[in-house]
Order: C-alpha cells, then sequence, then structure tokens
C-alpha cells in the first residue's frame, strides 16, 4: 500500500531490557581501524579537493609497527601532504604511521589538484601492526567482501578504505569541436528543462523562497516570515553551505553540517517538517536520484543529491511514484492556464488530503498537506550568484 505522509524526526529512543553477556577484552589486541572522506565531493576539472585519510586505534591495546598504503591516482596533482605522525613516502606510497596508544588516531591531509577524470580512486589499506586485529587481517585487500565496492562498504573488513570524486560539468551536446570524447549523446528522458526553477514554501506563518539557477548551478533561499528575517543561504553545485549575516558569509560544508546534527539554517525547523513523502506498506520510498544527466537548454547537466533542498525533489518526484497506488486518487485537471496536469491525492492513513500535483509536461508543481503547508514549484528565468565568502571547515584532531 501506498500513501503519502508527512516526513517528521523523532528523538524516541527504544529501550531493550533484556541483559546479554559481554565478551570479554582481549587486551593484547588493538582494533585499527581505517577512514578516508573528501571534500568537496563533486568539483571541475582543474579543481581542488582535500582528502583526510585517518588511522584509528580502537583499543583495547597500544599497537606499534603500524603502517598504511596510501595510493593517490596520478589524476591528481599533489599541492601539500601533511600527516600528525609519522611520515609518508610518496615512492612506495607507503605511511609509517608507528606507535598508536589505544584510542587514539593519526591523520594525514591530502590537498590535490584534479587534472583528469581518468582514475580519481584513492585508496588507504592497513599493511601491518605489531598486534593482532581482532576483526580484520592487515594487507589482505580492501574489498574483503568481493562485491566490487570499496567506498564506505561497511561489509569490507574496517582497515581499508577508498574514496572518490565526481567530476561536474555542464557540457555542450551536438556538433561541438572541441567536446572530444567527453562529449555524450542525449538519451531522450523525463529531465528536460528550458528553464530554471523557484519554490515557494508556505507552513503558517514561514514563507520560505528558493530560487535554483541551472547556469551558475547555484540555489539562494530566502526568508519571507513575519518579523526579522536573517540573510539569504545559498548552496553551490559543490556541495557547500553559504551563510552569513549582515553580508559577511561563511562558506562552509554542508555535509559537516548535517554529520554534526546542527541546525545552522534557520530552515531545518520548518522546510524539513510537513512535507508529504510517498510510502509503501507503511516504510518511505527509497526516491531514486536520476541516472541519466539533466538536460538543459541542449545542455547536459551532471547534478548530484543533497546539492538544493527540496528544490531538488523536481529531479526525483514523478507521477510514476503515484500511478496505481492504494488509496491514491489520480485526476487530470487544468492549471497554471493548462490542461493535462495531473492531481495525485491520498483518501486514507496518515497523510490523507495530502496532495502532489504534476503539470502538463510531468514536472512537479505543487505539494500540500491538509494543514495548510505547501510547496509551489515554478519554472522561469531566475539568476544567482554566490557571495563572497571566507571558508570555514571543523577540525576534528585529536
Amino acid at each position: 500500500m501506498l500513501h503519502i505522509a508527512w516526513a517528521k524526526y523523532s528523538n524516541t529512543t527504544e529501550k531493550n531490557y533484556k541483559t546479554k553477556d559481554t565478551p570479554a577484552l582481549n587486551y593484547e589486541e588493538a582494533d585499527i581501524q581505517v577512514e578516508n572522506s573528501v571534500q568537496p565531493q563533486v568539483t571541475q576539472l582543474g579543481g581542488a579537493v582535500t582528502f583526510v585519510i585517518s588511522v584509528n586505534n580502537k583499543g583495547p591495546a597500544t599497537s606499534d609497527g603500524i603502517v598504511s598504503k596510501v595510493v593517490i591516482p596520478s589524476s591528481y596533482s599533489i599541492a601539500n601532504i601533511d600527516v600528525t605522525q609519522g611520515e609518508y613516502d610518496q615512492t612506495t606510497k607507503l605511511w609509517q604511521v608507528g606507535t598508536l596508544d589505544a584510542w587514539k588516531r593519526a591523520v594525514m591531509t591530502v590537498m590535490v589538484v584534479v587534472l583528469d577524470d581518468k582514475d580519481l580512486m584513492t585508496t588507504v589499506e592497513l599493511t601491518s601492526c605489531g598486534t593482532t586485529d581482532p576483526d580484520s587481517t592487515p594487507n589482505n585487500g580492501i574489498d574483503t567482501n568481493g562485491n566490487g565496492l570499496i567506498i564506505d562498504d561497511k561489509g569490507d573488513e574496517d582497515d581499508g578504505d577508498g574514496q572518490d570524486v565526481k567530476i561536474n560539468d555542464l557540457q555542450r551536446t551536438g556538433n561541438n569541436e572541441n567536446a572530444g570524447n567527453r562529449s555524450k549523446k542525449i538519451i531522450p528522458n523525463e529531465l528536460s528543462f528550458d528553464t530554471d526553477v523557484k519554490m515557494v514554501m508556505e507552513h503558517k506563518k514561514d514563507k520560505i523562497i528558493s530560487f535554483l539557477d541551472f547556469d551558475s548551478m547555484a540555489m539562494r533561499m530566502e526568508y519571507h516570515s513575519k518579523g526579522k528575517n536573517p540573510d539569504p543561504v545559498y548552496w553551490d553545485k559543490d556541495g557547500y553551505i553559504y551563510s552569513g549575516e549582515k553580508g559577511n558569509y561563511y562558506k562552509i560544508p554542508f555535509d559537516q553540517v548535517k554529520n554534526m546534527g546542527k541546525n545552522m539554517v534557520k530552515m531545518f525547523s520548518m522546510g524539513n517538517q510537513g512535507m508529504p513523502m510517498p510510502k509503501v506498506g507503511g516504510k518511505e520510498v527509497n526516491l531514486e536520484w536520476p541516472n541519466e544527466p539533466i538536460i538543459y537548454n541542449g545542455y547536459e547537466l551532471h547534478v548530484y543529491p543533497n546539492r538544493y533542498p527540496m528544490v531538488e525533489w523536481v529531479f526525483m518526484y514523478h507521477p510514476n511514484i503515484f500511478r496505481g497506488a492504494e488509496n491514491v486518487i489520480e485526476e487530470n485537471v487544468d492549471c497554471r492556464g493548462n490542461g493535462g496536469c495531473t492531481k495525485f491525492t491520498a483518501t486514507k492513513g496518515e497523510g490523507a488530503g495530502s496532495t502532489v500535483l504534476f503539470d502538463s509536461q510531468d514536472r512537479l508543481a505543487e505539494i500540500t498537506n491538509p494543514d495548510g503547508a505547501s510547496a509551489i514549484y515554478t519554472y522561469e528565468p531566475c539568476t544567482v550568484t554566490l557571495p563572497a565568502a571566507q571558508s570555514f571547515n571543523f577540525n576534528f584532531k585529536n
């Protein structure tokens, strides 16, 4: 059964009063784990990115003789490498970490520039240590479960990790002498736009207007609620959020803000609540990000998820999500001066009375809830220019 329901957050913790035996710690073992992360996750050729690689001793014993192999492919030009302890040899690709006490870690920071997109996978693997690891074997490869995945794959042993970046480029299709082999043939799909996107979201006294400019691939979010409103917030194509006060802006990786659980932008107190989401059998549908590039005025536009909050729903919502579902009525209606629009209404369940409207081109047009919350999407030209901003990164060093 599919129905539309409000997206909600809960801090309720399920209590389990059952007891179970806790295995005794072996103080001759040390659980050595490695992690590999990158910011920004999306860039362009010539763009600068930073890999942060850490070797963590999760205890309980101190471990010595720790060596990790860090491979930085030739698609990157290395600008700087810094380690908190030990030495890294770029020729052998070995990082001699040395000794780590329990619950301590060593960090390598690698700043690179993207030269091409032939091989963008940076890897790290523990090759040796002076103690027994209870749940992994050093130097036995990274893809230990054999599924072909190494980026944050929880099924692999925890002593290896991979990370890459995505190239976000706007490429002219058709006859482009400079496109070379990078030009791709357009495959017809539903995600074709001839103009930009505007979203107006209202809920009680709160009102937010967002503009997505396809030319700059930047989004501006403005607050138009009663009383004093904060400065607009911006998002760019590389996953950064621009938050400011009185015209002074800071540029912060959006993933860091989310991972820390910070409500640094007012929209999180209102924008992620009250909007209907489809459900199947009581569970939220996993809305799929489009596999094919978005087409914008004859260009292939590579857009990645979690870049443009709520506005990016125009890339995921489609009539087929709701069509034919139980407890959902489909109607053909007129909208915006045209016929051929499609409206879906939930008739039962938690989201009864919620509606989703698609325009005559099957583009997301409006989402409403029974309490009056709504998000209206229109397709019209807009201009978004990112403000000058100081970079800010959260530092989690010991």
